[in-house]
């Protein structure tokens, strides 16, 4: 972090900040009390002294990597149309060939 000889928070009392704000009164506060303030328009609650670090998963090295999952090929629009239009004529002739068995005549007595 940044120290700045003599700066103080003056709001939770640290010396070390990425950044020094200047809150309403023209005090100087650290970065973390001048965006709370900011966001919430009230003065941050610092509870603890201690600056925490992230929990990260731990690398396993001997683990193999997974391969990524291979994405689709992007198709063009032309071809895309092109499979479309081979798809309805299959189906067309689908029809067609379900449609050639003959029909008993219509009794219309």
């Amino acid at each position: 972090g940044n120290r700045r000889t003599g700066m103080i928070c003056a709001n939770c009392g640290t010396n070390t900040t990425t950044l020094w704000r200047r809150n309403s009164q023209g005090e100087p506060v650290c970065n973390a009390c001048g965006l709370y303030f900011k966001l919430h328009g009230i003065n941050r609650i610092k509870k603890n002294d201690d600056i925490r670090s992230r929990k990260r998963k731990p690398k396993n090295p001997n683990m193999p990597k997974e391969p990524r999952k291979q994405s689709k090929p992007k198709t063009s629009y032309n071809a895309t149309m092109a499979n479309m239009a081979h798809k309805v004529e299959n189906a067309v002739k689908m029809e067609v060939v379900l449609n050639t068995q003959p029909t008993a005549p219509i009794n219309t007595a």
